[in-house]
């Protein structure tokens, strides 16, 4: 059975119940709408029958006295809000991830791919590293735009790589990542809309020519924006985003690699038996082949 998880909302005022406005159903979930813009989920094994059996007064007042499904909305945009770490929910992992997460993207909002333009980087392993967006052509001064409204956790240069960046927090709990621009036209906590502009492309940063890098993350935790995106037909590829813990496969993967930093005199076949791995294997995580150069200080995973 799929684990039922909460999704934050926007807190009601105080004596008032938003009303049911209507329901969606995907696979063994039914997502809840009401019309002050909150949503929640019912597991169609546990007490969907049960609740939906009263008038929707009754089941506002059960949920808002049992928590069970309900949350409070205002803490999306309140706990772990952070202007000053890039990574705002310390060090969450979901490297040990067992559950099912169903997270909808259009409750309150509609979908604008940031920009239009060729993909040219993938979200995949890059030898040891892991590209945790996809890159889209452009050019220095195109118009980047916010995917979804939200509010701006950060809008500053990373001195890490992404150059001039931007985050913005969703309603759904997603934050996206905006990189390598030339110029940042919002400010930290500054609301936005969809399809508003909020950059300007370039290629500031670990950049070689004028992209946009585009991540999605869900606490921290980045995952293929093609789960969201159909980005070669410009729309959204799902109503609501399934996460599976396959998709964060990758998380896992990194906190279990090991590095080798190279010392005068090390060669590929002394660091494969000191690591009881392969020199393919070692090429392979690399990126790197039996010709390359180990150059002193830098690093080679070997797991």
């Amino acid at each position: 059975m799929l684990l039922l998880f909460l999704v934050v909302v926007f807190s009601a005022k105080a004596q008032y119940e938003p009303a049911i406005v209507d329901t969606i159903d995907y696979k063994d979930f039914r997502i809840i709408l009401f019309d002050d813009y909150s949503w929640l989920y019912v597991n169609h094994d546990s007490v969907e029958q049960e609740i939906f059996t009263r008038h929707s007064e009754e089941l506002m007042k059960y949920i808002l006295s049992e928590k069970v499904f309900a949350a409070d909305s205002a803490a999306i945009f309140d706990e772990y809000w952070d202007n000053v770490e890039l990574f705002a929910y310390g060090g969450a992992s979901f490297q040990n991830c067992q559950d099912t997460l169903a997270l909808p993207l259009l409750v309150r909002d509609t979908f604008c791919l940031p920009v239009q333009g060729r993909i040219f980087g993938e979200f995949t392993w890059r030898g040891a590293r892991m590209h945790t967006g996809i890159d889209i052509d452009l050019r220095t001064g195109d118009s980047v735009r916010a995917a979804f409204s939200g509010k701006v956790r950060k809008s500053y240069y990373n001195p890490g790589g992404y150059g001039y960046m931007i985050i913005i927090r969703h309603y759904n709990g997603l934050e996206t990542y905006y990189a390598h621009l030339s110029k940042l036209l919002v400010v930290e906590n500054q609301w936005v809309q969809t399809g508003e502009v909020i950059g300007l492309g370039g290629s500031t940063g670990r950049s070689t020519a004028p992209h946009l890098h585009w991540e999605v993350r869900y606490r921290d935790n980045p995952f293929n924006p093609r789960a969201i995106a159909d980005i070669e037909n410009n729309r959204l590829a799902t109503d609501t985003l399934i996460l599976m813990p396959s998709d964060f496969k990758h998380v896992k993967e990194l906190s279990e690699a090991k590095y080798h930093y190279i010392k005068q005199g090390d060669t590929l076949w002394g660091i494969s038996r000191a690591y009881g791995i392969s020199v393919s294997r070692i090429c392979s995580l690399n990126g790197i082949t039996e010709e390359s150069i180990l150059r002193v200080g830098s690093s080679l995973r070997v797991r």
